[in-house]
């Protein structure tokens, strides 16, 4: 049994902002190139975990391919602060052990996702480190790839930002369940568009955005930082699991109405079944999924596609 269920973000990409973003770049076909992205990703992680290949490198696969993709306000395509800088984050966790490893403040690592899983794994005691300077440093002891901060400065997302400000779109994550049990789950992001010096976001504290454990499940979230950070969004869904004995999908379900719209994307897997959720209350969030377990054996039969795409 494995599954795998990624997001590229969620929030208001409405249909005027891509009429302005086609007028003003000359990409008449936007809404395919995500729809191609994200399948390719799903492709990607499911070709780690069908050959019996972890779930944290089916994790570090999709997250980085969208860390290498401009449409994503993550890695490539991030979104530049106050002072026109880039500061990236990320974060990652290991169901099995629960292990973590974050970052951020990232501006010359090209794949902080990378970096956070190196921290993870480092026999270190530090497994949360922030600044250019610091990030840079493990980087290179990690034989990482690094770049000029000009890495990236995208001119689509410079656009969408400046049409679409008020709803930053983009951090990616990935939860991944591999054939021998493990629950690994990831994100990754470029922060809030103008966001202040210094500011760090949900996306780099484990536990808050990202969370897993092999015996309940994986989450990545996505969203309005400082409310995901407030609510303790992930671990809440977790909780709700562990003490009331109850699927993920309930639990979410539990507690979305209870959320302020337009805050949050939720993605996630139930270790107990195999079952991925991708849930919102923004007016979009990109997603795709993989399911192949004995209880979803019988979707081949009716010809459902494995990969699901928003």
């Amino acid at each position: 049994m494995y599954s795998l269920v990624i997001h590229g973000g969620a929030g208001d990409l409405s249909k005027k902002a891509i009429k302005e973003l086609t007028e003003k770049t000359g990409i008449t076909d936007l809404e395919k190139r995500y729809e191609t992205a994200l399948k390719e990703c799903c492709e990607l992680g499911e070709k780690v975990l069908k050959n019996n290949g972890s779930a944290k490198d089916a994790v570090l696969q999709c997250i980085s391919f969208m860390e290498n993709n401009y449409l994503f306000n993550a890695g490539k395509g991030s979104s530049a602060n106050c002072k026109k800088k880039f500061r990236l984050e990320a974060s990652i966790m290991n169901g099995k052990d629960g292990s973590y490893g974050a970052c951020a403040l990232i501006n010359k690592v090209k794949n902080p996702i990378k970096l956070a899983e190196k921290i993870m794994s480092s026999k270190k005691v530090a497994k949360f480190i922030g600044g250019s300077h610091a990030t840079y440093k493990l980087a290179k002891e990690y034989d990482l790839e690094t770049v000029s901060p000009r890495y990236f400065r995208s001119k689509y997302r410079t656009k969408l930002n400046n049409i679409n400000k008020h709803h930053n779109y983009g951090t990616v994550g990935a939860v991944a369940l591999d054939t021998f049990g493990n629950i690994v789950a990831g994100t990754s992001t470029g922060g809030l568009f103008e966001k202040e010096k210094g500011r760090i976001g949900d996306t780099a504290i484990p536990n808050i955005s990202t969370f897993a454990d092999n015996k309940i499940g994986g989450i990545s979230l996505t969203g309005k930082g400082e409310y995901i950070i407030k609510k303790a969004i992930a671990y809440d869904i977790i909780a709700r699991m562990k003490y009331k004995n109850i699927s993920m999908e309930k639990a979410i379900k539990e507690i979305l109405p209870q959320l302020e719209k337009n805050n949050v994307g939720i993605i996630g897997i139930d270790a107990k079944t195999g079952k991925t959720s991708m849930n919102f209350n923004t007016k979009r969030m990109f997603r795709g999924n993989i399911e192949n377990s004995k209880s979803l054996n019988n979707r081949k039969k009716q010809n459902i596609p494995n990969i699901a795409i928003w």
